[in-house]
């Protein structure tokens, strides 16, 4: 809203510094997928201390007002790693809208041998 882009001082900024800034927060993390966990799939970047994520959970600092959602709501996809087994593979395709697994841009299959 009009509020928002006159209060926040991050909505103040220009544009492109606003994009570093969001390139800073949403970038260079690789994203484990460890599989289904109750009903959404969960995600840990591996420089983040919690154990897993939702994928919503990633996207939280995108819920800030819609102006943000709108300028971030893909960088989580498209700006990391997305690290998963094979067969973790089709379950991801399976939980993602169309636009989302257009955002991905690497993935990295991993095969644990033991």
């Amino acid at each position: 809203t009009l509020r928002n882009q006159r209060e926040s001082p991050l909505l103040r900024l220009p544009g492109e510094i606003r994009n570093r800034i969001y390139d800073y927060a949403f970038s260079g993390h690789i994203v484990h997928v460890l599989g289904p966990s109750r009903e959404y799939p969960m995600y840990r970047a591996t420089d983040w201390q919690p154990t897993g994520y939702s994928l919503s959970t990633l996207n939280n600092t995108t819920t800030l007002c819609r102006q943000i959602r709108s300028e971030t709501v893909l960088l989580p996809l498209e700006r990391n790693e997305f690290m998963l087994p094979p067969l973790l593979l089709s379950y991801l395709l399976s939980t993602l809208a169309p636009q989302q697994l257009h955002a991905i841009t690497t993935v990295r299959l991993f095969s644990a041998c033991w």
